[in-house]
């Protein structure tokens, strides 16, 4: 389902491309890694390859300025990058308090340019969201209280068309 997802938020910005593109070359492949079970899909595209990554053995690759919270533990992940950027979804656990997951994320975001735009307290779940003004690059961080915490960050550093 992750990679239907992310798939999804991906795509949605991608330009269609004619029937005469489509027949010329393969529209794209898709395998899974019978070791580490990672599911990989590239889709040609006119201005280059799309390439979608999913599964927990992924390598951690987040947007300068951001980092996994020390300790924490990949339960998914999933990375699409094409031409003009990359976008990543990636669910973790953590043995800390919600407060101080977010209280990292922030500080790394504004530090990297970011305004936070949305924060969402809803009992065991929080919620901080922001932009960048110079290139439109987003993030999201929902966090879970639980023992152990659940938490899933997206970032965007994809030019939008």
């Amino acid at each position: 389902m992750l990679l239907v997802c992310a798939a999804a938020v991906l795509l949605g910005g991608c330009d269609a491309q004619g029937a005469d593109a489509a027949a010329a070359s393969p529209p794209g492949e898709h395998s899974i890694d019978p070791a580490t079970g990672e599911r990989r899909m590239v889709i040609h595209r006119e201005d280059g390859p799309t390439t979608l990554r999913a599964g927990a053995a992924v390598p951690v690759d987040l947007p300068a300025g951001f980092s996994l919270f020390p300790g924490a533990r990949v339960v998914s992940n999933a990375i699409a990058a094409r031409p003009g950027g990359q976008g990543v979804l990636l669910t973790f656990e953590a043995d800390a308090p919600a407060p101080e997951l977010i209280a990292h994320t922030r500080r790394e975001a504004e530090a990297a340019g970011f305004s936070i735009d949305v924060e969402l307290d809803t009992g065991e779940t929080r919620t901080i969201a922001g932009t960048r003004a110079s290139d439109r690059a987003t993030f999201s961080l929902t966090v879970t209280q639980g023992t152990p915490a659940t938490a899933q960050l997206s970032a965007s550093t994809m030019s939008h068309r």
